[in-house]
């Protein structure tokens, strides 16, 4: 059995449904990069684009991500 809870972006709708699954990044003034929403589906992509923000806030130079082509096993 598989459960979890899915935090969605504030939204003025009362109806969860209708609220977007995007995903939201921000960045603190104190540099802390925050990343509410998001699917179970897109969980690659969001931690891509934190990563990206990371290495860009540290000034790191870009790689290629090791995990990016392995396959899931859990699926």
């Amino acid at each position: 059995m598989f459960a979890g809870l899915r935090p969605l972006v504030k939204s003025n709708s009362k109806i969860t449904s209708a609220i977007s699954r995007d995903h939201h990044i921000s960045v603190s003034d104190s540099e802390l990069i925050s990343i509410t929403g998001g699917k179970w589906t897109t969980y690659r992509k969001m931690a891509e684009d934190v990563m990206e923000i990371a290495i860009h806030k540290a000034g790191m130079s870009e790689k290629e991500c090791v995990t990016k082509n392995l396959t899931h096993t859990w699926l």
